[in-house]
């Protein structure tokens, strides 16, 4: 297994940081923890310092232009709104 290099580990933090600013993680509510990766991604995420907000992709009072990047996950529902 490879040593990691702390100073390089730091830079990669430093640059996520730089370019997540608030992420949104867009789903649907009946699909909130059932993605198998959601919650160790967004940890992870966390643990580096970024914003990450799961919010349902049709929730109105979601303000959009607040989010940097939107990250479009679980949105099945989709077809079935009218």
């Amino acid at each position: 297994m490879q040593a990691v290099n702390k100073s390089k580990l730091t830079a990669k933090v430093l640059q996520l940081r730089a370019v997540i600013k608030n992420l949104a993680w867009v789903t649907t509510l009946a699909a909130h923890g059932r993605d198998e990766d959601e919650s160790a991604v967004v940890a992870a995420l966390r643990v580096t310092g970024c914003e990450v907000e799961i919010v349902n992709w049709d929730d109105k009072s979601v303000n959009w232009s607040q989010f940097n990047p939107v990250v479009l996950r679980s949105a099945w529902d989709y077809l079935c709104q009218s």
